[in-house]
């Protein structure tokens, strides 16, 4: 392969110059290797640092939507075979977490709340978050009280790109 690139840059047609001979004493010398796990390496980190950005703005926009009492914006994040076990509730799918959400919704309202991840590894396609999302909500019935939800989740990059949660697990 180095000897093929070496020729295709020489004598390919790409007005390769004798001046140029450096070039092909740097291809001859170059650990190959080394460079394919660098590259592998930075090409993680990118994969990682786009699904972090990506992640906490499906947070936001989650929270935004739970703020305007916005059902559809709610169930957003949350993907098509959705698995949400949070306290003693074990909800499978999304028609009944979508039920689940449309009663939290009307029982309470969310203020300022903030999402934090703890921790995130990235693979492929799958992402597993540990953080916390922590804030005033006001309950139909009460004052004003701060909630705070840690919670582990699995999060699926979809054949459209977008990050959904596939599996939340926490505790209010």
């Amino acid at each position: 392969a180095r000897e093929e690139a070496i020729a295709e840059m020489t004598t390919g047609g790409y007005g390769f110059h004798s001046i140029w001979t450096n070039l092909v004493s740097s291809l001859e010398e170059m650990d190959i290797e080394s460079l394919r796990v660098e590259l592998s390496r930075r090409q993680q980190r990118t994969r990682a640092a786009t699904a972090k950005a990506a992640i906490h703005s499906a947070w936001t926009a989650h929270i935004a939507a739970a703020q305007r009492n916005d059902l559809d914006g709610v169930m957003e994040i949350y993907g098509p075979d959705m698995i949400f076990i949070v306290g003693g509730t074990d909800l499978r799918g999304r028609a009944a977490l979508r039920r689940h959400e449309q009663g939290s919704l009307a029982g309470a309202t969310v203020l300022n709340a903030l999402h934090t991840t703890d921790s995130l590894k990235v693979l492929e396609h799958s992402a597993f978050e540990l953080g916390t999302i922590w804030g005033p909500v006001v309950s139909q019935d009460g004052p004003a009280q701060t909630v705070e939800f840690s919670f582990m989740a699995r999060w699926q990059l979809g054949s459209d790109g977008r990050w959904q949660l596939s599996t939340l697990v926490g505790q209010l």
